[in-house]
């Protein structure tokens, strides 16, 4: 942001309430301070913007987007005539629900300002604490459980920690997932379910679920259609967790997550609403050795070689926003494959096959342009790959959890979500900040987040990788 801004947060509870401030300002404000309540910063002379907050309080991602466009507009200091301090909303979790439990509140001013007031539309998030559930443990054996999840690649890999989770905190229980159809293929395989149940439409899938008894059923990341498929299947136990909304028929209270927690930690909290600790777990696919000998075998006919440095690339995403530029791409690949004994593969999509022929033209060292393939037989390909390279997509996460080496491009999203993996064990991020991040637009003409992105900085990555 072209304004610096201070976050000033009062201790006012635990260290997890301060935990959860402080997730949601470090790396957006310019300077933190942590004070004791009513307590002077001591040896500190404040200036410029201050946002003030007290421990277990949030600034929202619509909020952060508000201020940091208002910021791209205002001069380093306030005119005389424009406002210096702003009143924002607060809002509470009540009963499933958000409320507004103060109108305004002076929380974003400038220091030495004359007071003349405005308005921000987004609130500042106030979590209460809510007391532990029964412990499920104690309550009988659960012998079947159901997960639904009715979302993207990317999203039923994120699932596959709750699955891990499930099993450790159930012995011997059988689980069935209900995925829509084009990423049922993704659980082949998993030693943590019993059952993976494409969805093929409201009532039909519900006639299948029915047949079963489940004793419990989560509904991560839920809508009031997957939440009421979860209802009428006759569980007896619903934990459903609408981090955006009402979760909808859920037996128990399921905390709203923190504003900047990690997607797979967003799953595992259906069943810390049970009384659970639930630890995250890195994502998990497997593929098979067959999967695996074909994929070596595909890459024999390009004459790529096992002692190569194989390095997969998709330049696609779910939707065009999130899709780093072409010519970045090319100019990318052409820097890498100037090296020793690497090889350079582009994957096309069959939603968006464009892209990767885009690349391979604009390129001057002439990559190795794939054919379309399945997805299964995408999975044999990047477990046998070296390192993949791509945009925030299914396919990124699809490789992590293969234990394949990645770099991962993100432009509107924000990164702490969406990637919830670590350089340490090999898994790099390129983004940067933008006033108008996080984005939910289908398509942005201008793509600033991903055009200051350039091919320098990725390659930088890549050189931190080969060490």
């Amino acid at each position: 942001m072209r304004n610096r801004i201070t976050a000033i947060i009062n201790i006012n509870g635990d260290k997890e309430s301060l935990s959860r401030t402080l997730k949601s300002v470090i790396g957006w404000t310019s300077d933190i301070l942590v004070v004791e309540r009513g307590s002077e910063p001591a040896g500190r002379k404040i200036s410029g913007w201050l946002l003030g907050l007290n421990s277990g309080e949030e600034v929202s991602i619509p909020l952060k987007r508000e201020i940091r466009a208002l910021f791209e507009e205002l001069p380093n200091v306030p005119g005389r005539k424009s406002p210096d301090t702003y009143m924002i909303p607060i809002v509470r979790n009540q009963r499933d629900t958000w409320k507004v439990v103060c109108p305004g509140s002076a929380r974003l001013f400038f220091a030495g300002g004359r007071g003349r007031t405005g308005t921000l539309a987004n609130p500042i998030r106030d979590y209460l604490a809510h007391k532990s559930f029964p412990d499920m443990r104690v309550s009988g054996r659960i012998k079947r459980v159901l997960v639904v999840k009715l979302r993207g690649i990317g999203d039923t890999v994120l699932l596959t920690p709750l699955f891990k989770a499930l099993k450790m905190s159930f012995k011997g229980v059988l689980i069935d997932a209900v995925v829509k159809k084009e990423s049922v293929c993704l659980l082949s395989g998993q030693k943590n379910i019993s059952t993976a149940i494409v969805y093929e439409g409201f009532f039909k899938t519900l006639r299948e679920l029915r047949k079963k008894k489940y004793d419990i059923a989560f509904v991560s990341q839920a809508s009031f259609r997957s939440a009421l498929l979860a209802r009428l299947s006759g569980a007896k136990l619903l934990s459903v967790n609408n981090h955006n909304g009402r979760n909808y028929f859920s037996s128990v209270r399921v905390e709203k997550p923190q504003e900047y927690e990690n997607a797979a930690e967003r799953d595992l909290d259906c069943l810390r609403a049970l009384g659970f600790s639930a630890l995250f777990s890195r994502p998990a696919i497997t593929v098979s050795a067959a999967e695996q000998n074909k994929a070596r075998a595909l890459l024999g006919e390009y004459g790529v070689r096992e002692s190569n440095e194989i390095v997969v690339i998709s330049p696609s995403a779910s939707k065009r926003n999130k899709m780093w530029p072409e010519k970045s791409f090319a100019l990318f690949i052409d820097k890498i494959a100037s090296g020793k004994n690497v090889k350079v593969l582009l994957l096309a999509d069959p939603a968006n096959p464009v892209s990767s022929a885009v690349i391979a033209t604009l390129t001057k060292s002439k990559p190795v342009l794939l054919p379309l393939m399945g997805l299964r037989e995408v999975m044999g390909l990047l477990s046998v790959a070296d390192l993949y390279v791509g945009n925030d997509s299914g396919l990124s996460h699809a490789a992590a959890a293969l234990d394949t080496e990645t770099i991962t491009i993100v432009g509107p999203d924000e990164p702490c979500i969406f990637h919830p993996y670590k350089e340490a064990e090999g898994h790099y991020l390129v983004s940067k900040d933008r006033y108008c991040k996080p984005c939910w637009k289908e398509n942005c003409e201008g793509r600033e987040c991903l055009e200051i992105i350039k091919p320098a900085d990725v390659y930088k990555e890549y050189l931190k990788w080969k060490k």
